[in-house]
């Protein structure tokens, strides 16, 4: 019999390209994978993720006398997930894969739970952000998700997070007995059990530009804290150069204020909303633009992850222009396959951009060092993750499974970007 994971987040799964990855790749392993994600509508859904299966259960907002009868660090909170409770209860899974801040407290209460039952259920925690650096978060939701850190991060029996520094700092703060493990938040080389029925498109056809136009890319959610103010109001300063932003249709009402800004200066022509695409089709979608953009404004928290479009940017062969967070902004330096700027200084981001532009195929040219984008793709860094998996459950549950579980499952061979 198959172990089950049960793999869990507080968003819609469709975005969620960690969690995808993670899915599909540790259903290939030989696990019995369900996602819980949460519904968009007040109706429950089921899809196949691979060979796994998602179901996306209906959340409601909380009412102001919930807010008030709740614990204090519920109120940190906008939704009751009661029915993830209910899910993971009648799913009965070896092990939950609790996907950041938000649902280590859901897993910690359902391994109890478990417990009561005389049931031995197994959590890991994967760890995305550094709660304590999230500067532009709202105090009392911060306030809430580092108390239940604090209380349950050790509870957990592994924890996994994107960089060495944030796994260090993890393990300092909140003096875990061991380092967390570390799998790079990176794109496939070759999507696994993924598949589609429609030609795929590029950004730049999509921006309606030509092959010789230039055309600076960001790829990502949309808040203030990303910076994308700095780019627009940069436009007037770099004549012929557009903007093309992929957001989600549920996301486009975040750029109205970017999109009043283009007017206002003028540039609104050459600032272009292009559509969400799948997450694996992402490196694929990337692959015509000029150049790169990651532009967000200085916070603690970004100074030990490095973002996952970095090294989309990457396998779609992108030169970057970068803030200056400094993991990214030193391993920019490091690769010469870009230039870095001031966070928020929009004569120092044209500065680094018109370089780039002017000179893309030397920066490009960095791509082209041995093994760069084979070392930072989901491929090399996922079999941490299946050890993390077998050392937390423990051997015995893998009597007569097949794939990585048992050290024999290979790999798909990587292609090329």
């Amino acid at each position: 019999m198959k172990p089950k994971v049960a793999v869990i987040i507080a968003n819609f799964v469709v975005d969620a390209s960690r969690v995808q990855k993670v899915a599909r790749w540790v259903a290939r392993a030989g696990w019995d994978v369900t996602v819980i994600g949460r519904s968009p509508t007040s109706a429950l859904e089921r899809f196949s993720l691979g060979r796994a299966t998602v179901f996306r259960v209906p959340v409601h907002s909380l009412s102001s006398s919930e807010h008030e009868r709740s614990h204090w660090r519920r109120r940190g909170l906008w939704y009751s997930y009661e029915a993830y409770d209910r899910a993971l209860d009648e799913l009965r899974p070896d092990l939950i894969h609790a996907f950041e801040i938000q649902m280590l407290g859901t897993a910690i209460q359902a391994k109890l739970r478990a417990r009561e039952g005389g049931r031995d259920l197994k959590v890991i925690y994967d760890a995305g952000e550094h709660v304590a650096g999230l500067d532009f978060a709202p105090p009392g939701w911060r306030l809430a998700m580092l108390a239940d850190e604090f209380d349950y991060i050790r509870q957990a029996d592994g924890v996994v997070t994107i960089t060495r520094p944030l796994a260090e700092e993890l393990r300092r703060r909140y003096d875990l007995d061991e380092l967390p493990a570390v799998v790079e938040n990176a794109p496939e080389r070759r999507p696994l059990d993924v598949t589609t029925d429609v030609e795929l498109s590029d950004i730049r056809t999509d921006c309606g530009l030509g092959p010789d136009e230039e055309l600076v890319v960001y790829s990502g959610f949309v808040t203030p804290d990303r910076g994308l103010s700095t780019v627009v109001a940069a436009l007037p300063q770099l004549p012929g150069v557009h903007f093309g932003l992929k957001v989600s249709e549920r996301e486009r009402y975040r750029c109205a204020d970017l999109e009043r800004q283009a007017e206002d200066l003028r540039v609104r022509d050459r600032v272009h909303l292009v559509p969400y695409v799948a997450a694996h089709e992402v490196v694929h979608y990337l692959r015509t633009a000029s150049v790169g953009l990651i532009t967000s404004l200085p916070t603690r928290g970004d100074e030990l992850i490095c973002h996952i479009k970095y090294y989309e940017y990457m396998h779609a062969g992108l030169p970057i222009v970068t803030c200056d967070m400094k993991l990214q902004a030193d391993m920019t330096r490091k690769l010469g396959n870009g230039e870095v700027f001031v966070a928020g200084d929009v004569d120092s981001f044209v500065s680094a951009t018109r370089a780039v532009l002017d000179d893309r195929e030397r920066y490009a040219c960095a791509y082209t060092r041995p093994d760069l984008v084979e070392h930072n793709s989901w491929e090399t860094h996922v079999p941490a993750l299946i050890d993390l998996y077998r050392k937390v459950v423990g051997e015995d549950i893998f009597s007569g499974l097949d794939g990585w579980a048992t050290g024999r499952w290979s790999a798909p061979q990587p292609g090329s970007c």
